[in-house]
């Protein structure tokens, strides 16, 4: 295992690989602000569940964090993974956007078939209505 300072390098590295602040990345593990920044800078404990999360949010392995594969300045892997993650993202978000669009055109096509029915069932009764005056009087 690399040294706890090589991996809160690898922390700081996957943090500015992902673009996100300390504060957001305290988020997004569950810390605030102030135990993100002891995470990265030293009071805190390694062997910490954050650094499982934070693994999940970079897609990567938490062995290559405590590794000290990762070096600062060398985040090249690092971004292609959040540039992957972010094109996920919005991949997720444009399928969401065209599922609502679909269900609303499903929608629509239902109320154009009931309207449709609505008239057929109009002109039917005229019809009848038609065929009995037709009967019963003389034109």
């Amino acid at each position: 295992m690399a040294s706890d300072d090589s991996i809160r390098r690898n922390i700081r590295a996957l943090r500015l690989s992902l673009g996100y602040s300390q504060e957001r990345m305290g988020r997004e593990l569950g810390l605030s602000r102030t135990s993100y920044r002891k995470l990265e800078s030293g009071p805190t404990a390694i062997i910490n569940p954050a650094v499982y999360k934070l693994s999940e949010i970079a897609s990567i392995a938490v062995e290559e964090i405590l590794g000290g594969n990762l070096q600062s300045g060398s985040t090249d892997g690092c971004s292609t993974l959040a540039e992957e993650r972010n094109r996920e993202l919005e991949l997720a978000e444009l399928r969401r956007y065209y599922e609502d669009l679909l269900k609303s055109r499903d929608e629509r096509i239902a109320e154009l078939r009931a309207s449709v029915q609505e008239k057929m069932d109009v002109i039917n009764s005229q019809k009848g209505i038609i065929a009995f005056l037709e009967k019963h009087t003389d034109f």
